[in-house]
């Protein structure tokens, strides 16, 4: 038995796909990384894409695509993706948070309140959550107190 957080223990824990699939991912993602951040999004995408045909339909794919579809504008498509996470990864405060921010740019003031909540409770200590959920109250009407 090999100790934890060694190569072989790593390696035991990584999914029976084919290491050739595997390999190939990984290059898709990195590569996916590279363009995140130089800004290029729509060959980050293309990227991304690729790496979830070939066998990477979790969060390593999931989490930059709806990244990428949120700053090129298609709200819609980043919504669907991070309500993905939402399902995948329910305590994760930033899946909640981006949910929030695209209602906000939808004007569903409704749904980013609700999702902002969640994100503020996940992550009490974040004052940006806190900010933008006065900042959705704000926008319904209503008040947080």
């Amino acid at each position: 038995m090999s100790e934890p957080g060694t190569p072989e223990a790593r390696a035991a824990e990584l999914p029976a796909e084919p290491l050739a699939e595997q390999i190939r991912v990984a290059a898709h993602l990195e590569h996916a990384g590279e363009l995140i951040r130089g800004q290029r999004w729509a060959e980050a995408e293309i990227q991304l894409l690729h790496a979830l045909a070939a066998g990477a339909a979790d969060l390593r794919a999931l989490k930059p695509l709806a990244l990428v579809r949120f700053k090129v504008g298609r709200y819609n498509e980043a919504r669907d993706t991070y309500q993905v996470l939402a399902k995948a990864v329910p305590e994760d405060a930033g899946v909640h948070f981006n949910l929030g921010l695209i209602a906000l740019k939808l004007e569903w003031f409704d749904e980013a309140v609700a999702e902002l909540e969640v994100a503020a409770r996940l992550s009490s200590g974040d004052l940006r959550t806190w900010s933008y959920l006065g900042y959705a109250y704000a926008r319904t009407g209503r008040t947080a107190l």
